[in-house]
This record gives structure tokens, C-alpha cells and sequence, in this order.
């Protein structure tokens, strides 16, 4: 996991403050024979660069701080799942031909598992996403997060987008009379898992009627 440590920070803080004011000091001495205005210049660049310098550092640890929430949050929600965190990532992560950080992958695959979705499954909507993404031009990772979003909201109209087509209408229907009753009394969760399941069938077919992409430069 991806630490951040803050006694680290704030060594990192204390040696940055006293190059800082090294560099003051040097500058300082450079100087003597510079005009006022020349001085208060120099002065000013100065204290400028140690602001940057500075809000560098606290946008580091920041986004370090983000990074780890994520990996948190993906090591949590992944031992929910009953499977392994690391065998997860790399899988999902190997699926996407590594053209997506880990940071991405963990946070793609918090926001599939947060919305109910199976992990066993992420390698098929990896595996559409790439061949979707060959076949229509685009980059992955805009095509990734328009097949996760059907899948979230069990909605196909992202899906509609990049050319899969899907049959709610029949998908509701047949599921509907398996059990005994008709689609108007379907309830919403319901609807959204056969959406799910619906949207899957025609996503793997679709994989299988363009090709699996093998090359990561996809």
C-alpha cells in the first residue's frame, strides 16, 4: 500500500524552509551592490519561488493522500468480495493491456464494486471496452468509463453510443415471466440487475464479433 507519512512531510517541510533560507542568505549577499529597486526585485522572485517550491510539496502530499484513500478504499471493498486485492488489480489492470495507471484501475474498479457489480466480471468489460475502443477510434479510458457508467446505472444509452445494441424491453419480459409475473411489477433493483446481465451478453458478444484486442498499445 501507498503511505504517506507525515513526520516525512514534515522533515521535507523543515529542509525545504532551510534551503529556502539558504538561498536567501546567498542571494542576499549577491546582491550588496544592486540597486534598491534591483534588490526588492530579486527579493520578490525569491519569495515567489519558495511559494511554489512550497505548494508543490502540500499538492504532493495531497494528492498522496488521495492515492492512499483509494487503495484503502479498493483493498476494503475488494476483501468484501472475497477476493484478493492485489490479484484484482493486476488481473483487471492486465485485462485494460496496462494502458491505465494502478491509481485508475483501483479507482475504476471502486466505483464498479461500490455500484454492486461482480469482480469476476471485470475482465469481460475490460476486454469490451479495448475492443469497442479499437473499433471506434477512441481511447480506452473515455471508453471504459462509458461502459462502467451503463453498467452502474443499468441504463444502455452510453452503450447505444459505441454501436451495442441491447433489449431491455425483452430482457424485462422474459425475466419477468420466469418467475411467475409481468414486467410492470418488476421492481427498480430488479430492473437494474436485469439490465446488468442483459447489457453483459451483448457487451461479451460484441467482444467476440470484433476480436479481442491483444496488443497494449490499444
Amino acid at each position: 500500500r501507498i503511505q504517506v507519512d507525515n513526520t516525512g512531510a514534515v522533515k521535507l517541510l523543515g529542509d525545504t524552509e532551510k534551503a529556502i533560507g539558504n538561498a536567501g542568505k546567498a542571494a542576499k549577499e549577491s546582491t550588496e551592490h544592486f540597486s534598491g529597486l534591483e534588490r526588492g526585485m530579486i527579493a520578490l522572485a525569491g519569495a515567489a519561488g519558495a511559494y511554489i517550491s512550497i505548494n508543490k510539496l502540500m499538492d504532493a502530499i495531497e494528492r498522496g493522500s488521495r492515492v492512499d484513500d483509494i487503495t484503502s478504499g479498493f483493498e476494503r471493498l475488494a476483501n468484501q468480495a472475497g477476493v484478493s486485492a492485489e490479484a484484482l488489480r493486476n488481473d483487471f489492470g492486465n485485462a485494460l493491456g496496462n494502458t491505465i495507471s494502478q491509481v485508475e484501475v483501483m479507482k475504476r474498479s471502486n466505483e464498479l464494486m461500490i455500484a454492486g457489480l461482480d469482480p469476476s466480471t471485470f475482465d469481460e468489460v475490460a476486454q469490451a471496452a479495448r475492443s469497442l475502443a479499437d473499433a471506434t477510434g477512441r481511447e480506452l479510458a473515455p471508453t471504459l468509463d462509458l461502459v462502467s457508467d451503463a453498467l452502474i446505472r443499468g441504463n444502455d444509452r452510453a452503450l447505444k453510443m459505441l454501436g451495442v445494441q441491447v433489449d431491455l424491453k425483452r430482457a424485462n419480459e422474459e425475466y419477468a415471466a420466469s418467475i411467475g409475473t409481468t414486467s410492470d411489477k418488476l421492481s427498480e433493483a430488479q430492473q437494474v440487475e436485469i439490465a446488468r446481465a442483459a447489457m453483459m451478453d451483448s457487451l461479451n458478444q460484441k467482444t467476440q464479433d470484433l476480436g479481442l484486442v491483444t496488443n497494449d498499445a490499444a
